[in-house]
């Protein structure tokens, strides 16, 4: 969440490189990295949010030793993973 936070912050600073749409300033250069760091940011934030839900709903069934816990992890990674190609195909 950190580092999501960092990169929509730095884009938000970096915007002042920017008037209407034409950049007049080096911050503009600034905005243009800091999307990435949000985009990963946010990529990150999400796989932690899914596999801590993972991770309780197994407690709470008590199957944290079953055999599925790595299947879940993995579907975890591959929704992350889908949703990083799914925002390059698409656009962000």
């Amino acid at each position: 969440m950190t580092i999501f936070a960092s990169g929509q912050l730095l884009e938000a600073v970096g915007a002042w490189g920017y008037d209407e749409n034409e950049r007049v300033s080096s911050l503009a250069d600034v905005h243009d990295g800091a999307v990435y760091v949000g985009v990963a940011g946010l990529s990150l934030t999400m796989l932690g949010l899914l596999m801590s839900v993972i991770v309780a709903g197994a407690a709470r069934f008590e199957l944290l030793e079953s055999r599925w816990m790595p299947v879940a992890m993995g579907l975890a990674v591959l929704a992350a993973v889908a949703f990083v190609i799914g925002g390059i195909i698409f656009g962000y």
